[in-house]
């Protein structure tokens, strides 16, 4: 925070060093080259909050301001990192709003957008020689990818399950880290309806410390009625000098992004579908088959929790023999079971 004014005041009745030398074996010189304190003042028929106003007073004539217009920043600028944060979550930024988009340069290139609505997520990585596109719902995963689409199953030991869990956790907060309370705010204003709060981080909170950067500068735009955050822009410095520029921009209720109309396209799908047959834990007592229709065409893929990473298998056969292909038989009927192993 920066400080715009200050003000002091202190009481009438002054004791001098040669006042104390009528009542204390001491003398104003020996007072004087210990303590450097010529004369202290004490409180006598003044009130403690009343040298409180005399010093408010002064602060404000300092910084040029009345107790009016204090009262009203109060109430009007008054804002924390951690209610910043809060802005920034996704049940947050879809709180009044049917979408959410979210676009993200670094030093003036696009370099990724999100779209948030309250059914679906959308990721956006472009690239020239391969780009990125992620859909997630509830219920599956669709990707874009090397000029591929491709559905994703959620998988575990009890049979194939949903993405609920994994879409509020990857996407609760698209905009911000946790180390963000940890920045200081050194101002806040207000112009044209927006608030701008300024703030500073240093190397020992920021997370992207393990990648070299020593500081980041960072300006928040908040809707000065809402408190829905607008935009955030991001300055790092790198230990050896280097900087660069994150810009993020936030619109609400915007269009969707073409490429979602493609992704709905399969999610609704009723015709030129397929039969993918998922059994798990094929010929044991916690056998479980599932049968889903998806379109043709798509490529099926599996995905499973961290913690059995290294511990699945995949096979085109119930026997276990074959290994399954997801880019063979894009537009037949298949069935893929799951070793799970111990």
């Amino acid at each position: 925070m920066k400080i715009i004014g200050t003000g002091s005041a202190h009481p009438k009745c002054a004791v001098t060093n040669e006042m104390l030398e009528q009542f204390l074996d001491t003398t104003d010189e020996w007072i004087t080259e210990r303590t450097g304190i010529k004369e202290r003042c004490v409180i006598s028929s003044e009130k403690l909050e009343d040298l409180a106003v005399i010093a408010a007073n002064k602060a404000l004539e300092d910084a040029g301001l009345t107790a009016d217009e204090v009262s009203a920043l109060k109430g009007k600028l008054a804002i924390s990192l951690q209610e910043i944060y809060d802005a920034c979550q996704t049940e947050a930024l879809l709180k009044n709003h049917e979408s959410v988009y979210i676009r993200n340069e670094m030093d003036g290139e696009f370099w990724l957008e999100t779209y948030l609505t309250k059914d679906y997520a959308y990721d956006y990585i472009p690239d020239e020689e391969f780009p990125y596109l992620k859909f997630m719902t509830d219920d599956a995963c669709y990707r874009y990818d090397s000029g591929k689409f491709l559905l994703y199953l959620f998988i575990t030991p009890d049979g194939v399950g949903d993405f609920a869990s994994e879409r509020a956790e990857d996407f609760a907060s698209v905009l911000l880290g946790e180390d963000t309370i940890n920045e200081t705010i050194e101002s806040v204003s207000e112009k044209d309806g927006c608030i701008t709060v300024k703030s500073v981080l240093g190397k020992d909170s920021l997370v992207m410390a393990e990648f070299g950067v020593a500081s980041g500068k960072f300006a928040y735009a908040l809707d000065a009625k809402t408190r829905e955050i607008l935009s955030i822009i991001s300055d790092y410095t790198y230990d050896d000098g280097l900087a660069f520029r994150a810009v993020t921009e936030v619109t609400y209720d915007a269009e969707a992004p073409e490429m979602i109309e493609v992704f709905l396209k399969y999610a609704n799908q009723t015709e030129d579908l397929r039969n993918v047959t998922v059994v798990s834990n094929p010929g044991t007592e916690k056998e479980v088959s599932q049968n889903f229709q998806i379109p043709k065409g798509l490529i099926v893929g599996l995905t499973w929790d961290d913690a059995f990473e290294n511990k699945v298998e995949l096979f085109a056969d119930a026997a276990c023999t074959e290994s399954y292909d997801p880019y063979v038989n894009t537009d037949s009927d298949i069935t893929i079971c799951i070793k799970w192993n111990e």
